[in-house]
């Protein structure tokens, strides 16, 4: 009950007003024997994925009218999955494999499957992630020798190399685009450097290659805030943990060493202050959690959430909503997988920082609040997120305090 007393604390803080979060069961296709839920567009009402019919793991879409159903089911693929999804949920991009033949592809109800345009010389494409308005989807274009680069697509054009000349690099993935479009993230590992390293990239700037949160380790950039200043992603190295970089702050470790082995796949909100990731805890149970500034790593247990489902793990937090109301959440129970949507977590867009009583008033009693966490060097007056607690977080308390709540 410890993790549950955690969740139900930071929601009351939060969101005093507002009923507690409910998770849904999205449930399966017809004859599914499993579902594995991978994105959703950014007010979480459609899903995509895969589901599992006979033998074979074939892309899904789901909405709260339709249910979940197959797309693009061709009886001569041997396996296809959904990976994002635009806004208004009607263009959808995945990968898929008949045979030898693997391909990137697009889907609309209107054109059917239909593949992504590499350049002649690359074998195929891999889409990450996608725009809000559908325009441009991120990702990878393999060559037939093995070699991945970071790419994108626009409306529908040819694959477009991101990053320096490909015989500088030795690989390189964009996991993530910004909500509009502006700026990617992902890793690149230079030839005569056998070590990742998250980017930021725009068409105005560039490459921007990040420096690692420590020397030796690697790193990956996840998801990406609409502004571009807040990166979200996870190192591997000496320790494996989420990591958050701004311009400002560099890259920071989103949990503590000892409470989560590993954090992978986090995605981020548009604002960049809720994410959902996955973990590995010290005896390799995965669970799923979900990050809030001023709140650090919540670790999401159903059992313990008091649901119906029991016996249903949580294992891996896959995609937040635009606002952070909403996570998708994998899961699975007696061997069968399962998705789900946890609904009712409070908005960050109307986040207030200095309402430490949550009351939309700032007053004398925000100020105490905050000077007594300022006092015994408390994370929660950490206003600047560099790890340190000091004078430029006052400054940053009293100014955001005199501009006030939005």
């Amino acid at each position: 009950m410890r993790w549950f007393g955690l969740f139900t604390i930071m929601i009351a803080t939060l969101a005093a007003a507002s009923p507690p979060p409910v998770i849904h069961n999205l449930g399966q296709v017809k004859n599914g024997l499993g579902a594995i839920a991978i994105a959703m567009n950014s007010d979480g009402t459609v899903v995509v994925g895969k589901a599992k019919v006979d033998d074979r793991w074939l892309a899904m879409r789901w909405t709260a009218e339709e249910g979940m159903h197959l797309i693009g089911d061709d009886p001569s693929l041997t396996k296809s999955e959904a990976r994002v999804v635009s806004d208004d949920g009607q263009k959808v991009f995945g990968f898929a494999e008949r045979g030898d033949d693997r391909f990137g592809f697009s889907w609309t109800s209107e054109s059917g499957m239909t593949k992504l345009p590499v350049p002649k010389e690359w074998q195929y494409g891999f889409p990450w992630d996608i725009s809000g308005d559908g325009r441009t989807v991120v990702g990878s274009v393999s060559s037939h020798q093995g070699q991945l680069l970071a790419c994108r697509w626009v409306d529908g054009d040819e694959a477009e190399l991101l990053g320096p000349n490909r015989d500088l690099v030795q690989r390189s993935v964009a996991y993530a685009v910004s909500h509009n479009g502006v700026f990617v993230t992902g890793y690149i590992e230079y030839r005569d450097i056998t070590q990742a390293t998250a980017f930021r990239w725009s068409e105005h700037d560039g490459m921007l290659v990040t420096e690692p949160p420590v020397p030796e380790s690697w790193s990956y950039g996840s998801s990406i805030s609409n502004d571009g200043r807040t990166i979200v992603g996870y190192e591997f190295g000496p320790t494996l943990r989420g990591i958050r970089w701004t311009p400002e702050t560099g890259w920071q470790y989103l949990n503590e060493t000892g409470v989560f082995v590993s954090l992978y796949t986090f995605r981020a909100s548009a604002y960049g202050v809720a994410a959902a990731g996955g973990s590995l805890s010290v005896n390799e149970s995965s669970n799923a959690v979900y990050y809030r500034d001023n709140f650090g790593m919540i670790r999401l247990r159903w059992p313990a959430l008091d649901m119906d489902y029991n016996g249903v793990w949580l294992r891996h937090g896959l995609d937040i909503s635009l606002t952070g109301e909403k996570m998708l959440v994998s899961g699975s129970n007696n061997g069968v997988e399962m998705c789900f949507l946890i609904t009712g977590l409070p908005r960050v867009d109307g986040l207030c920082l200095p309402d430490f009583t949550d009351d939309s008033v700032l007053d004398i009693a925000d100020v105490q609040i905050f000077l007594d966490h300022y006092s015994i060097g408390s994370t929660e007056a950490d206003f600047v997120r560099d790890g340190s607690i000091d004078f430029f977080d006052l400054q940053d308390f009293l100014s955001r305090f005199a501009a006030g709540c939005p």
